[in-house]
C-alpha cells in the first residue's frame, strides 16, 4: 500500500455533502463552525501555557457529554471539576477549558492533522462537515478518534449514520463521495459498501484520474476497478449489437421453430418497435458513446427499459411462474416459447425472469354447420369475427391502469388492434393463429427486454441510488475478489482503547465483517399492485428504488440491526450550533440529558 503524504494545512477542503462542493480551509485557529455564543467548553488545540492565540472552538459541554465524549473530556479538561457538576444547571455560566496537545514525537504537519481529526470528532458531535486533504482519509480518522474516546459505543454504526445526515453516502454523480467511501469501506473492509462505491467508481472511471485520493486507496482496488470496467464496456457492446436491429440475428435459432406465417408478423413487429423508438428517441439506433460499437446513453437504456418493463408486464401470465408447476394447457400452449426464452437467457447468462409465457388469446370454438357457402371464402375473417377475434387479444392482457398509461403499451395496443383487422399477407395455408402470433411476439419483447434490463439495472449492493445517473452501472459483483484476504484481522477488532495514530494510517488488508444492505434499489419500474408477483421478477429481478426511507434504512451498511425508540428530547440550548436532524448525535445516542449523569468522579488536576 502507497505510503501517504502529510498535506500542508493550506491544502485541506471542508466537505459539504449536502452541497455537493468542497472548498479550502484553514480556520484550525478558530473554526466559525463550533463557535457558539452560548457554549461553555472552551477547546484549545495546544498544552496548557503555550503562547497560542486563544481556543479554537466554544461550544456547549452538555452536548459534547450527551454524544458519550466523557472520555475526552476527562482526558483533556483543564480544573479539578465533578462531572455530574459539569452536567447540572447550578453554574451555566461557569466555562471549562479543555487543552488537547498534539503527541510531543509529531512534527508539525503531523501535529496539524491530529488536530483536524479532533475538529472533526467535535464536528461529529454538531453535525457539521468534516475537513481534510482527502474525504475518505478523513472519515478514516474521524473513526478512530471515535473508537479512541467512545469505546463502548457502536461507533461504526454512529459515524455511517453521519455520514448518510451529510450526504457523504451519496454517491450518484459524485465522484470524490464514491472515492471516499471505497477508501473508508476498503480500510475497515465493509464489504457491501466497498461493492456500492466500487460500482459508482467505475461508472465514473473517466473521472478518477482527476482525484488524488484515487492514488491512495489500494493498488488492488485500482485493478479491480480497471477491469469491471472491462467488463461492463464488452457487456454494453455486445448489448448493442443485439438491439441494433432488435436481435433479428440472434434469434435465427429461434426462428426456425416459427413459420413463415410466424416470422412474418415477427418482422412486422421488429418494424413497430424501430418506428416506436425512432419517434421516441429521435432516430433509432440512437448515437453511440463508444464508436464503432454502439453503446447507448445511460438515460436512453432507462427510457428503453421503462417502456419495456410495461409491455412485458402488459403481456406476462403472473399465474404461471418459474417457481410453479405449469397447467397441461400451459404445456401444451408454451412449450415453444420456453424453449425460445431458455434458450436465450442461457446463451447470454441472463438470470431467467420469473414469468417466461405470456397470456394466450382463446378463441371459441366454431360450431359446426352443414350449409356450404357458394361465395369465395377471403383471407380475412368476417367483420363479426375479426371483432370476436380483437375481443380475445384484449382480454388476454393486463390491464392495470399504471401499465396502460405507459406509451408503448398504448401503441402496442393499437399496433395488435390493426394486425386483427388489417393482416400482414401471407400465404393461405401459413396463416398463423392469433395465440402463435402472440407466442411469437412475446418471444421477442422478452428477450429485448433481457437485454436492456441487463444494461440499466444497477447491481443489489447499491443502494440508495436517487435521480438519474450520468453514467451506466450494470456491473457483475458476483464473485467479487475483496482487496483484503479471508482471515485477517480486521481494524475494527484493534483495542479501542489504544490511542489511534491518526495523522499516518496505514491500510493494511484485513478481514471484513459481516454486513447487511438494509435498503435496496433500481430504477423506477412500473409494476401492478393487483399483481401477486409483480414486485418479484425473479431471485435477482429489479429490486425496486425506496423513496422513503426510515430511521432503519437511513444507514444501509449495518453490523446489527437496532430496535429504536423515540427518546425524550435533550434540554439543551445551542442555537445555531445544532441543526435538526434524526441523528442528533448518532443512531444509537439519543437520550436525556438527565440520564447520562454518571455518578460523581473526580477528574485530577493536569
Amino acid at each position: 500500500m502507497e505510503q501517504k503524504t502529510s498535506p500542508r494545512v493550506s491544502s485541506f477542503k471542508r466537505w459539504d455533502g449536502t452541497g455537493k462542493a468542497c472548498t479550502p480551509w484553514d480556520k484550525l485557529k478558530r473554526d466559525p463552525e463550533l463557535w457558539s455564543r452560548d457554549g461553555n467548553c472552551l477547546v484549545h488545540l495546544y498544552a496548557r501555557g503555550d503562547p497560542r492565540r486563544g481556543p479554537s472552538f466554544k461550544v456547549n459541554l452538555d452536548v459534547l457529554l450527551a454524544a458519550k465524549c466523557h472520555s475526552l473530556v476527562a482526558k483533556y479538561v483543564y480544573e479539578e471539576v465533578f462531572l455530574d457538576d459539569l452536567t447540572g444547571d447550578s453554574n451555566p455560566n461557569d466555562k471549562v477549558e479543555l487543552y488537547i496537545p498534539a503527541p510531543s514525537t509529531t512534527t508539525k504537519s503531523q501535529a496539524a492533522l491530529y488536530h483536524l481529526a479532533i475538529r472533526n470528532l467535535f464536528a461529529w458531535v454538531f453535525r457539521r462537515p468534516v475537513v481534510g486533504d482527502h474525504l475518505g482519509l478523513a472519515l478514516i480518522n474521524l473513526l478512530n478518534s471515535l473508537r479512541e474516546f467512545r469505546f463502548d459505543e457502536d461507533n461504526m454504526d454512529s459515524i455511517l449514520g453521519y455520514m448518510d445526515e451529510e450526504g457523504y453516502l451519496d454517491m450518484a454523480n459524485q465522484p470524490h463521495h464514491a472515492m471516499a467511501m471505497l477508501h473508508f469501506a476498503e480500510h475497515f473492509q465493509l464489504k457491501d459498501l466497498y461493492t456500492d462505491a466500487l460500482c459508482h467508481c467505475v461508472g465514473m472511471y473517466d473521472q478518477l484520474n482527476n482525484i488524488p485520493e484515487y492514488q491512495v486507496i489500494a493498488s488492488a482496488t485500482r485493478k479491480l476497478i480497471r477491469q469491471k470496467k472491462g467488463e461492463m464496456d464488452a457487456k454494453l457492446r455486445d448489448a448493442g449489437q443485439m438491439l441494433r436491429n432488435f436481435l433479428e440475428g440472434d434469434l435465427q435459432e429461434a426462428q426456425i421453430r416459427l413459420s413463415h406465417g410466424e416470422r412474418a408478423h415477427l418482422k412486422h413487429f421488429r418494424t413497430f418497435l424501430t418506428a416506436y423508438f425512432t419517434k421516441k428517441l429521435g432516430r433509432y439506433p440512437p448515437g453511440s458513446i463508444d464508436p464503432p460499437a454502439l453503446v447507448f446513453e445511460p438515460q436512453v437504456y432507462r427510457l428503453m427499459y421503462q417502456d419495456l418493463n410495461a409491455l412485458y408486464l402488459h403481456l406476462a401470465d403472473w399465474e404461471f411462474t418459474t417457481r410453479t408447476l405449469p397447467t397441461m394447457a400451459q404445456l401444451q400452449t408454451g412449450s415453444s416459447v420456453l424453449h425460445i426464452v431458455h434458450g436465450f437467457d442461457q446463451r447470454n447468462r441472463y438470470p431467467a425472469l420469473n414469468h417466461p409465457l405470456p397470456l394466450i388469446p382463446e378463441m371459441p370454438r366454431k360450431t359446426s354447420s352443414r350449409r356450404i357457402s357458394w361465395l369465395t371464402k377471403s383471407d380475412k375473417l368476417k367483420p363479426d369475427q375479426r371483432l370476436v377475434a380483437h375481443a380475445a387479444v384484449v382480454k388476454a392482457t393486463n390491464k392495470h391502469k399504471a401499465l396502460l398509461d405507459n406509451e408503448l403499451v398504448l401503441a402496442y395496443r393499437k399496433f395488435e388492434e390493426d394486425a386483427v383487422f388489417f393482416p400482414p399477407k401471407v400465404d393461405r395455408g401459413e396463416k398463423p393463429s392469433h395465440a402463435d402470433i402472440r407466442k411469437a411476439r412475446w418471444s421477442l419483447t422478452y428477450c429485448v427486454y433481457q437485454v436492456v434490463r441487463s444494461c440499466v439495472l444497477p447491481p443489489a449492493e447499491c443502494a440508495g441510488i436517487t435521480g438519474d445517473l450520468r453514467y451506466n452501472i450494470a456491473i457483475d459483483t458476483t464473485n467479487l475478489a475483496l482487496p483484503w484476504a479471508e482471515g485477517q484481522t480486521s481494524p475494527l477488532t484493534s483495542n479501542p482503547r489504544t490511542p489511534t495514530t491518526i495523522f499516518e494510517p496505514h491500510l493494511t488488508p484485513s478481514a471484513p465483517s459481516s454486513l447487511q444492505s438494509l435498503a435496496d434499489s433500481s430504477y423506477h419500474t412500473v409494476r401492478p399492485a393487483t399483481s401477486p408477483e409483480a414486485d418479484h421478477d425473479n431471485d435477482n429481478e429489479e429490486h425496486t428504488l425506496k423513496t422513503t426511507r426510515s430511521l432503519t434504512s437511513r444507514t444501509p451498511y449495518k453490523l446489527t440491526e437496532q430496535v429504536f425508540c423515540t427518546p425524550s428530547p435533550i434540554p439543551i440550548l445551542t442555537r445555531s450550533l445544532l441543526r435538526p436532524s434524526c441523528h442528533t448525535f448518532g443512531s444509537v445516542d439519543r437520550f436525556s440529558i438527565e440520564a447520562l449523569k454518571p455518578p460523581p468522579l473526580c477528574l485530577s488536576v493536569r
